[in-house]
């Protein structure tokens, strides 16, 4: 199994009881979002678009970390971007809640959020078992895409 295939936490790989958490796949590709390539991308274009996207993961015990860089996948004319901007939630036993994270750069919720563009959102750092990032899926046909979904735990535990 490649290494990458699993988010990083504390500059380390974590283990493979990392399960990625989706709403929804085109091609049930989830391995793209923590392979260390670009290229390959997922989206959420098949099935009905509805509420809330999501695309994150859940580890079976609660792991540090204040940082996720979400880089998109490709978009077209009908959808593959946030309409209302992606954020940040966790999940502390057993709820999800927003983080308030800063953005860099501001994200344009629209079709202009490039696959060759990253999207680092900064946080307190925070002890969870779970990060996504979410948001309403932007585009007539409601979905949304990615290449990759990384998260770090950069500094000091709580």
């Amino acid at each position: 199994m490649n290494p990458r295939s699993w988010p990083i936490v504390d500059g380390a790989p974590v283990n493979p009881d990392a399960w990625p958490l989706v709403s929804r796949t085109s091609d049930g590709r989830t391995e793209v979002l923590n392979d260390g390539r670009r290229d390959l991308v997922e989206d959420s274009g098949r099935g009905p678009g509805g509420s809330a996207e999501v695309w994150g993961y859940e580890w079976p015990a609660p792991r540090w970390f204040d940082r996720v860089v979400y880089v998109p996948g490709r978009q077209d004319s009908l959808g593959g971007w946030f309409a209302d901007g992606p954020r940040v939630e966790v999940r502390v036993d057993g709820a999800w809640r927003e983080v308030g994270a800063s953005l860099a750069p501001a994200y344009p919720n629209d079709h202009t959020a490039l696959e060759a563009d990253e999207y680092v959102f900064d946080f307190t750092a925070v002890c969870a078992d779970g990060v996504r990032i979410t948001g309403t899926a932007g585009g007539p046909f409601r979905y949304t895409s990615i290449a990759e979904l990384e998260v770090w735990h950069r500094g000091a535990a709580g």
